[in-house]
């Protein structure tokens, strides 16, 4: 394992110095594949982080990259979901994700937003956008 981790390395490093590699570096960027992939549904996945890491394991171990570029941004959900919304659409057919495009923001907001962004963005946005935020108890 350590001889296969130093000799990816070196591809890299030879790679960017520009260097002949011994082969073309392969980096993994993918975001929804992987759970599918790993035999979930996508449902499962932008909601289960133990269900994430599991996909990016068996990718990983499936395709053998040389590296492997994982934010798990593919799962937002979670975290909106605590905030108390999730304005996404799954779907699990076409293997999808699509966001509920909507504003947060009137027009008469935006002189608070001038005003004070900071003030605006975490005491009205945010408590607008997710209705699970409540400021008496930060306060």
């Amino acid at each position: 394992m350590q001889d296969l981790f130093k000799e990816r390395v070196q591809i890299f490093k030879d790679a960017t110095r520009f260097n002949k590699p011994k082969r073309i570096p392969n980096l993994s960027n993918f975001w929804s594949y992987k759970i599918m992939d790993a035999g979930y549904r996508l449902s499962e996945g932008v909601y289960d982080f133990d269900i994430l890491k599991d996909s990016v394991f068996k990718f990983q171990e499936k395709y053998q990259f040389d590296s492997f570029y994982e934010t798990n941004w593919r799962n937002p959900l979670s975290i909106a979901k605590a905030l108390g919304r999730v304005n996404y659409i799954i779907n699990d057919e076409q293997n999808a994700i699509c966001f509920l495009d909507e504003s947060n923001m009137k027009t008469e907001d935006y002189d608070d937003l001038i005003a004070n962004p900071e003030k605006y963005i975490w005491e009205k946005f945010m408590p607008q956008k997710y209705n699970g935020i409540n400021l008496e108890k930060v306060k």
